[in-house]
């Protein structure tokens, strides 16, 4: 689970454009950076960048979707995955 909370909700406020280019995709910068302060293990990051390409519509619900909703999504996503559920909050 991520240490600092406000840093992965700056982070993902701030890069809401390119975090969503990057999650359809499945890899990128943006989303390599995410991995990171989200501290997923390289040897995860496959699984967490394709996992996060397949469920692209259910964390970026819509236009108007928020940060905060984008955050609370993709730890949906992750605790649904027996790989990455160990980094979705509790």
């Amino acid at each position: 689970m991520i240490k600092h909370q406000a840093a992965l909700s700056t982070f993902v406020a701030s890069n809401m454009e390119s975090l969503a280019g990057d999650m359809a995709a499945g890899g990128g910068e943006t989303l390599a950076s995410l991995a990171e302060l989200m501290e997923v293990a390289e040897a995860d990051r496959p699984a967490f960048y394709q996992a996060v390409k397949d469920n692209f519509a259910r964390i970026y619900g819509g236009e108007s979707v928020t940060a905060g909703e984008v955050i609370d999504n993709l730890y949906g996503v992750m605790a649904s995955s027996a790989r990455l559920a160990g980094y979705a909050k509790a």
